[in-house]
């Protein structure tokens, strides 16, 4: 299994309230809740597979 990267961003107020809230509903930490979402977003957009490995959109621009 890989290994997870430390990653840092800003986030507004109310983005920063809302992720706590939907951690909060989904009995998560703050850090995998914001997985789970940017996991989503990612896979609707084809920039990951619905497995979760990187898709054809992503892979395009890193070779």
């Amino acid at each position: 299994m890989a290994k997870n990267k430390p990653t840092t961003f800003r986030l507004s107020a109310d983005v920063q309230a809302a992720l706590e809230r939907f951690a909060e509903d989904e009995r998560r930490s703050v850090s995998s809740a914001a997985e789970v979402l940017m996991e989503e977003g990612l896979k609707r957009r084809r920039y990951l597979t619905p497995t979760g490995k990187l898709g054809k959109l992503a892979q395009d621009r890193s070779e």
